[in-house]
Order: C-alpha cells, then structure tokens, then sequence
C-alpha cells in the first residue's frame, strides 16, 4: 500500500475502467489492458484502517505478528443530495460521490 501511496506500484482497473489510461506499471502487475491507477485516497483509508487495527491489538494485548483479514468489504456510499436549477421553473437533482 505504501507503494501505491509514493506511485512506485499501480492498481489494475479490469472491471470500471472506463477512461481510465494505460501505465508501463500495469504491465508488471498482470492487467492485460495495461489500464491502471493509483488511488491515493483508497490507499491511505485501508493503510490507516490497518494501522488502527494493529494499535487495538497491541492494546488488547493479541500478538500483532498472527493477526490476518478474515474478511473485508466496502459498501456503496450514500449520494450526497444538491439541486441544480432549470429553464421554466423546474428544479433537478445534482448528486455527486463522497469518494
């Protein structure tokens, strides 16, 4: 994850991938596309989430060197809710992504 944070490794886009360019590092990592990017943001949620999860068990007194993930998942954020004004009075929805 560090290596994603300082653009040393990059992350394979196969499925979203739309728009998204071709990098000399995708190669190495086996997309066949060579689509890939770093997303720093990601990367530094899931490095600090690992981190607090570390300093838990040290706090609870676990042996930090056997600790794996079991199981991880990300749901879809909730939409955050603006409005955009149109011709005739009208009113539409304009929603944007948290993340």
């Amino acid at each position: 994850i560090e290596a994603v944070l300082a653009h040393k490794r990059a992350i394979p886009f196969c499925r979203f991938n739309g728009g998204v360019g071709r990098t000399g590092q995708a190669k190495n990592e086996g997309a066949t596309g060579g689509q890939a990017r770093w997303p720093v943001k990601s990367a530094e949620f899931l490095l600090n989430l690992l981190r607090n999860a570390e300093s838990n068990a040290e706090v609870k007194g676990l042996d930090v060197d056997n600790l794996f993930i079991s199981h991880i998942q990300v749901n879809k954020a909730m939409r955050q809710r603006r409005r955009t004004y149109r011709a005739h009075g009208r009113i539409n929805p304009y929603m944007s992504m948290p993340c």
